[in-house]
């Protein structure tokens, strides 16, 4: 029986879509670059895993990108969590799940700064738990994640529900026995469906 449901932060209960702010902030010809070189690239996936932070990646990543953007680039390195308005659709889902008995988690990959952030973000206020990759020097999908974040709040795998906008994120939690729903279309209403029949 699912009893809690676990959601991923960007992608699912705040914008995070670095394609689209790419686009409003950067003219065409800078778009792969700074996507390529800041978004996709392995430092930023090591500052949501703790192991460098902003002012390390910094020096590394602005020599890579056009002069003239490095301005603009920078405080998205610094903190990308304002250029992520949260979903209210995600926070009405959040609250109507309580009302229904079930608990909710946040497993999500993010910096620190998520700290800096969190009161902005108002359904982190409903959250029973929040787990954030940085703190503790891991990162989905490694099996490593989902298996301390289980342990962390003493809950079992098959009570648990995980919604995340990335397949090989739900792959990761369905290793370890937990069942889940790869949020691409950000349909909340079929969210809220799937989790109801689950």
């Amino acid at each position: 029986m699912i009893r809690n449901i676990v959601f991923d932060m960007g992608g699912v209960l705040i914008d995070y879509n670095p394609e689209r702010t790419v686009r409003e902030y950067f003219a065409e010809e800078y778009h792969d670059i700074v996507l390529s070189n800041v978004f996709h690239s392995k430092l930023w996936a090591q500052m949501d895993k703790g192991v460098i932070d902003a002012n390390t990646a910094l020096p590394i990543i602005l020599p890579l990108l056009p002069e003239e953007i490095r301005e603009a680039v920078t405080p998205m390195i610094i903190d990308f969590f304002p250029y992520m308005p949260p979903f209210e659709e995600g926070y009405e889902l959040v609250k109507k799940l309580k009302r229904q008995g079930y608990k909710c988690y946040l497993l999500s990959n993010a910096t620190p700064e998520f700290y800096c952030y969190k009161s902005k973000i108002p359904v982190m206020a409903l959250m029973d738990g929040i787990f954030i990759s940085s703190d503790h020097k891991m990162l989905k999908p490694d099996a490593e994640i989902y298996l301390k974040f289980l342990e962390v709040f003493a809950l079992k795998a098959q009570e648990c529900f995980f919604v995340d906008d990335m397949k090989k994120n739900i792959c990761g939690a369905k290793a370890v026995g937990i069942d889940g729903y790869c949020f691409r279309e950000k349909d909340f209403k079929k969210l809220e469906q799937i989790i109801f029949n689950s």
